[in-house]
C-alpha cells in the first residue's frame, strides 16, 4: 500500500540530510561505476538545491526524499528524485510522479 505523503519546497536546512540520502540511495551504483566522488555528489546536488524547483517527500512528518520538477515547453525535466531505500518498492515513488507530471 502507497504510504500517504506531502511534499513541501525544501529549506536550507534540508540540503545535508537530502544530500546524505542521494549519496545513500547513489552510493552503491556510482561505486560499481567507479565514479562515486563525494565532492562531486556535494556540488552537483547544490547545483540543483533550488526551493523553486525542488521539493522534500514526506511521510508521517519524516522526510524520506525528494524529487526536482521544471516545466519545459514541451515535458517536464526531472533532476532530482531520491527516496530512502525503506520506503521504496512501495508505490511511493509512482504516486509522488504521478502528482508532479507535466500536464503539458
Amino acid at each position: 500500500m502507497t504510504p500517504d505523503f506531502r511534499l513541501r519546497p525544501v529549506e536550507e536546512a534540508d540540503f545535508e540530510p537530502l544530500l546524505t540520502l542521494s549519496i545513500r540511495v547513489l552510493r552503491v551504483d556510482l561505486e560499481r561505476l567507479g565514479r562515486f566522488r563525494p565532492e562531486l555528489r556535494r556540488e552537483r546536488f547544490r547545483a540543483v538545491f533550488h526551493p523553486a524547483t525542488l521539493s522534500a517527500i514526506e511521510v508521517a512528518g519524516l522526510c524520506v526524499g525528494c524529487i526536482g520538477a521544471e516545466p519545459r515547453t514541451d515535458h517536464l525535466h526531472i533532476h532530482a528524485f531520491y527516496v530512502q531505500p525503506e520506503f521504496q518498492g512501495r508505490g511511493l515513488g509512482a504516486a509522488v510522479l504521478a502528482r508532479v507530471t507535466w500536464r503539458g
